[in-house]
């Protein structure tokens, strides 16, 4: 769980470096690529916002099994 709570850090970190090298580098350096990560960016956060979701439903007693079954379709994805 701890993991799964520094996703959303690390990519808004990832947001603002990636901010700071669009202001320093000119277009030509850097426009597809940069387009490129700010798109695996969203589907990261998409992915851990979902992750998150399924396993904000279970209640005690867990079923480890469905979780488990979660974390395996939402590795699938």
């Amino acid at each position: 769980m701890l993991r799964q709570q520094m996703v959303p850090l690390l990519i808004a970190d990832v947001r603002a470096e990636l901010t700071d090298v669009q202001t320093m580098a000119p277009e030509s350096a850097s426009g597809e690529d940069i387009s490129e990560i700010a798109a695996r960016l969203d589907t990261l956060e998409t992915r851990a916002t979902d992750i998150e979701s399924a396993l904000d439903s279970f209640e005690t007693p867990v079923s480890w099994a469905a979780v488990k079954y979660e974390l395996e379709r939402a590795r699938r994805a």
